[in-house]
């Protein structure tokens, strides 16, 4: 299953180390127009449970330890860019 866009930007931002939940929020709290806490928390948990991210501890997030190249893979370079 390939990544969307809002998977690919948090999995970019995460690259330079853990951050708060409230951190990933704030850089891309403008995906949603009202809720975006819980709509990127959603976002968040889905990809923890694919395996993408890790949940260090509670509210801190982080690459998860699968080498980069297998992330990379399942992107699909034949999807176009929606911007």
């Amino acid at each position: 299953m390939a990544l969307t866009q809002h998977q690919k930007a948090i999995i970019i931002y995460l690259q330079t180390g853990h951050k708060e939940k409230k951190q990933i929020v704030n850089k891309f709290k403008s995906w949603h127009y009202a809720n975006s806490n819980k709509h990127i928390g959603d976002i968040l948990s889905r990809m923890v449970n694919r395996g993408l991210i890790v949940r260090v501890k509670k509210g801190i997030y982080g690459i998860s330890k699968e080498p980069v190249s297998s992330v990379s893979e399942m992107i699909d370079p034949k999807q176009q860019s929606l911007f």
